[in-house]
This record gives structure tokens, sequence and C-alpha cells, in this order.
């Protein structure tokens, strides 16, 4: 016979349930809003983006709030498995439930790191492709002002001016 350890209602397993439901979809909305951007990257539809980093804003927000209700459960379930808040895992937590609970929230648990390291990794190369584009914009100021990271400037009066860090934008011809 299979020892388990019985929650009142089964609580905190709904409650955990809830919670990976909640975190999945928030990191599936912040994964369709990155790819949205890459893509309105890609296909220069610069207009498009002011729109979806708001909606990409938004669904940071949805994640920090789900990350306040995990470290909650954190503690919750620390205090079911009568450990320390930083040592309650959710793998030692299902190691105390029925089979099938076991496995449902295992799998949750595993969908959530699996789109989690997806977003990151989308994160990632969208970071990687916003820094190729600054790079190729510095060499075009450099080329444009004289092939230096630190082009000669001068003031009005014909003076040297300051050679700190003035964009292309900003010079004056």
């Amino acid at each position: 016979m299979e020892e388990t350890i019985l929650y009142p209602n089964n609580e905190l397993v709904r409650t955990c349930i809830q919670h990976l439901q909640q975190e999945l979809a928030a990191l599936h909305g912040l994964n369709r809003s990155l790819s949205a951007v890459r893509q309105a990257v890609e296909t220069h539809d610069i207009g498009r983006l002011p729109e979806l980093i708001e909606k990409q804003q938004a669904g940071s927000q949805q994640l920090e709030q789900v990350r306040r209700q995990r470290q909650q459960f954190r503690t919750a379930l620390a205090a079911t498995l009568q450990v320390p808040d930083g040592q309650a895992t959710i793998a030692a937590w299902a190691e105390t439930l029925s089979t099938s609970a076991k496995h449902t929230v295992l799998k949750m648990r595993d969908e959530v790191a699996a789109i989690a390291e997806d977003t990151a990794r989308l994160a990632q190369s969208n970071m990687a492709v916003v820094s190729h584009g600054l790079q190729i914009l510095n060499e075009v100021r450099n080329c444009l002002t004289g092939g230096s990271d630190k082009p000669d400037r001068y003031l009005a009066t014909g003076q040297p001016g300051p050679v700190g860090p003035q964009t292309l934008y900003k010079t004056r011809f």
C-alpha cells in the first residue's frame, strides 16, 4: 500500500496546480510577446514596437506577480515539509503525494521549466540582435565622424569640444 501524506481537501495540491497553470500562462504570453518583438525587428516593422514592448512589460509585471505567489506557495510548502523556506522544493514535496498527484505536479513543473528556458533563450537571442544592430550603428557613426570611437569635435567658437559620449544626432555639422 502506498504511503501518502494527506492534506485537508488536498488544498496544497490544488494551490500548486493553480500556481503552475498561472506561471505557464504568463510564460507563454511573454514568449509570444518576445517572438512578436523579434518578428517586428526582423521585418523592420518599427511602428509596432511601442505596442509590443508595452505588452511585453505587462507580461513581465504578470510574471512578477506570479513570482510573489510562488514565494507564498514555497513558504506554505516549507511549513508542510517542516524545512526552512529555501529548502522547500516541489520535487521533495511530490514524493509525499499519491502517484497520480505526484505525476501531475511534476509534469507541470517540468513544463514550466521548459517554457522558462525557451523564454530565456528567446530573450537572449533578441538581446543579441539588438546588440548587433547597435554595433553596426556605432560603426556607421565612427565612419561618419572620422573613424574613431572619440571623434574630434569643435565648438561654434572653433575651439576643440568635448569628446564624451555624444551621438551622431547631437553632432552639429
